[in-house]
């Protein structure tokens, strides 16, 4: 009996090294497609106002999700813009969409994008993170020629 109750406590007692509560996201300086709108540290970015658009400047928009329970979710509002090179996001962009871009991630992924801003002007940026209901972090980004 005492040893069934040592084996008992031994395991019960033991925990399972998971990341079921982290829920960790990193937001580099820098993505493949040049710096990141989603950095902590840039508040002004290149913008793209053609004759093409695609032709000039672009940037990243790249989020490290580290758990399986990592969420990200990324609107982007006041600015028209367009995406290429799409990996790890979901996303309501669409060409007749001029404001409200959805942008999601979620689990193990390393999710980059090309972005150009169409414009020149201000966009804010609401980041949530793991499923909040209010922006984690809200983000102004000033787009420039």
């Amino acid at each position: 009996m005492f040893s069934i109750l040592v084996f008992f406590i031994l395991f019960s007692s033991c925990t399972k090294d998971d990341d079921s509560s982290s829920g960790l996201i990193e937001y580099p300086d820098t993505g493949f497609y040049g710096k990141n709108i989603l950095n902590h540290n840039d508040t002004v970015f290149l913008c793209d106002i053609g004759p093409i658009y695609g032709d000039g400047e672009f940037n990243s928009m790249k989020a490290i999700l580290l758990s399986s329970n990592s969420k990200l979710r990324i609107e982007i509002k006041g600015i028209r813009l367009a995406v290429y090179n799409n990996q790890g996001w979901n996303t309501n962009f669409s060409l007749h969409l001029y404001d409200d871009y959805i942008f999601e991630a979620e689990n193990y992924v390393s999710a980059d994008l090309q972005i150009h801003f169409c414009d020149e002007g201000i966009a804010t940026i609401y980041i949530f993170e793991n499923n909040d209901t209010i922006p984690t972090r809200t983000k102004s980004i000033k787009l420039i020629n």
